[in-house]
Parts: C-alpha cells; structure tokens; sequence
C-alpha cells in the first residue's frame, strides 16, 4: 500500500479511478432502476466476463 507525504489536496485535479486487468462475475442478481427514464431491468443468473476503466465520472 502506498501512502503519500503529502497533505495537500486540490479538489480541482483529484480524481480517483482504476484499470482492472479483468473482471469476472458469475451468477449475480442485478437489479437496474432508473426512476428518470423509467427503465428497469431485473437480471437472474447474470455473467460477465471484461475489462472496463473506471473513473470517478465515466464507465470507459
């Protein structure tokens, strides 16, 4: 774990994100519901198998 010296932050740069080299999830319950579009999906049973960069903002 890398911790930094520095106490200083700049809330107008910071940012947080991850790469993951893969993902891998299997037989998850996924329930999506968007109340401004009034979309909803239920998923039983749900794999998924990727790589995704994940950002404080974007799904890339």
């Amino acid at each position: 774990m890398y911790v930094s010296d520095s106490k200083e932050v700049n809330s107008e740069s910071a940012s947080a994100s991850i790469k993951l080299d893969r993902i891998d999830i299997k037989k998850m319950r996924l329930l999506y519901d968007d109340k401004s579009t009034k979309i909803v999906i239920k998923a039983k049973d749900f794999n998924y198998l990727g790589k995704e960069i994940y950002t404080n903002q974007f799904l890339i």
